[in-house]
């Protein structure tokens, strides 16, 4: 609400609480002249019965006034111009100021009555965000109740929710921290055994002739596919864990999006397919150079597992002040429906999904953008082909 329309409220209960003063003013001036004028009356008539019994007459007429004597000491005093609207103009112009006047205090003191329940609700609200706040970010802070009201149930109903809650956020991390440790604890033991097989598969290079050599190339790829599985369960589990470094650097997305197509450069080459990356516009964005091009590298070759050959992957992008947002999509089939709501959970694979793919490559990316102040979604083009929505956050 602006000043103007504050001010416009204010003036309208103002006039309303001397309109309603005024009124009853009124009511009990009119009542009070109606009294006063027939007790008058009535002593007057009683005064003008003779001087012998004229206190009598008189203290009669103050008790029980009787209609007679009214009418007579009326007709008798509007002889001298003393009519009832003299009584009403004398007893109103009394009663409508102080009517006015009582309103105005009694609004006074329920406006401030008002505004000290509303300051005392205010601290209890702030209290309790503190505390709602404190308790979010993973300290203590119990709740104090002063006073015995609705309020304080509800603070005591909190209570026992931000208790429970924080029981099971500190037992899911527990778990999560669990199965990140186990998770790096099976990367490193396998780690070993595919180093192995990687040197006795080079050592059988050498030794095996013929169609021999293809089954070597197959058990190689194999290799070469547990190794990155090994590798993006380590880092999702130091991810997990809050142990993998992350530097805080000036990021040109040019650049990262180059090193992540080179990287993929030869199974680009193989399936003829071309990533087109904006010109003509830098972006940067703080982040970890490294850990940025390992996003691209999985978005790149998730698109260029849905491409046919010979298909194109655009990368673009926009800037405003809250955000970059980078476009990764390509001009395959799209995501199919069912796919769109777990397309970001661990090991998830599609119908649509590669042959040798992990089902983790888009995890680990959406884990390492959200390490960066930064989210990652997707959606299908409406002219076709899935896109990729990666957003860093100033």
């Amino acid at each position: 609400m602006n000043r103007k329309r504050r001010m416009y409220c204010y003036a309208s209960i103002l006039l309303l609480i001397l309109g309603l003063g005024a009124f009853c003013g009124l009511l009990l001036g009119r009542w009070a002249a109606n009294v006063a004028s027939r007790q008058i009356y009535g002593v007057t008539a009683g005064v003008m019965a003779g001087p012998e019994d004229a206190g009598l007459a008189a203290a009669e007429a103050l008790k029980r006034p009787d209609e007679k004597m009214i009418t007579r000491g009326q007709a008798e005093l509007e002889r001298y111009g003393y009519t009832p609207e003299i009584f009403v103009r004398y007893f109103t112009g009394k009663t409508v100021p102080a009517g006015m006047l009582l309103f105005c205090v009694l609004a006074v003191i329920w406006l401030i009555t008002r505004m000290l329940q509303t300051r005392s609700l205010k601290r209890r609200v702030e209290g309790l965000t503190k505390v709602l706040r404190t308790v979010n970010r993973g300290g203590q802070a119990p709740l104090a109740f002063a006073i015995e009201d609705d309020f304080s149930r509800l603070e005591d109903e909190l209570g026992k929710t931000v208790n429970e809650l924080k029981r099971s956020r500190e037992e899911a991390v527990e778990v999560q921290k669990s199965l990140a440790e186990n998770l790096a604890d099976i990367s490193h033991q396998l780690k070993t055994p595919v180093s192995s097989m990687t040197l006795m598969a080079e050592m059988l290079k050498d030794e095996v002739r013929g169609d021999g050599q293809i089954y070597i190339r197959k058990l190689e790829e194999q290799i070469e596919r547990m190794n990155r599985l090994v590798t993006s369960l380590l880092t999702l589990s130091r991810l997990d864990a809050g142990t993998l470094p992350l530097k805080r650097e000036c990021v040109d997305i040019t650049s990262a999006v180059q090193a992540a197509a080179d990287t993929l450069s030869p199974v680009l080459s193989n399936q003829k397919q071309m990533v087109a990356i904006q010109e003509g516009s830098d972006a940067s964005v703080i982040g970890d150079f490294y850990w940025t091009v390992e996003i691209f590298i999985n978005l790149l070759k998730n698109c260029s597992e849905h491409t046919p050959d010979g298909g194109r992957i655009s990368v673009y992008w926009e800037q405003n002040p809250i955000y970059t947002q980078v476009s990764v999509e390509d001009n395959g089939p799209g995501f199919a429906k069912e796919d769109l709501t777990n397309l970001f959970r661990r090991f998830y694979q599609g119908n649509s999904s590669a042959k040798d793919g992990t089902g983790i490559g888009l995890a680990l990316a959406r884990k390492l953008a959200q390490s960066q102040n930064a989210s990652l979604t997707a959606e299908n083009n409406p002219t076709g082909g899935a896109r990729f929505l990666l957003r860093f956050y100033h």
